[in-house]
């Protein structure tokens, strides 16, 4: 699988999917992969308390 090349937000250079750290800044999450996963976590807890809501009303 070919790495494409992302704009990474802080600095703006373009990063590799598959790099580690950004190569002009040395941030350790150039794509924020983290923030994705933790953005991903907050929508799904958000859903099952509204599910759970509505099942108890």
């Amino acid at each position: 699988m070919a790495n494409v090349l992302g704009k990474y937000y802080v600095c703006g250079h373009q990063v590799s999917t598959g790099a580690v750290e950004c190569p002009n800044c040395k941030d350790p999450d150039p794509l924020s992969r983290k923030a994705n996963n933790d953005k991903f976590k907050m929508i799904f807890v958000v859903v099952v308390l509204i599910v759970l809501y509505w099942l108890v009303v």
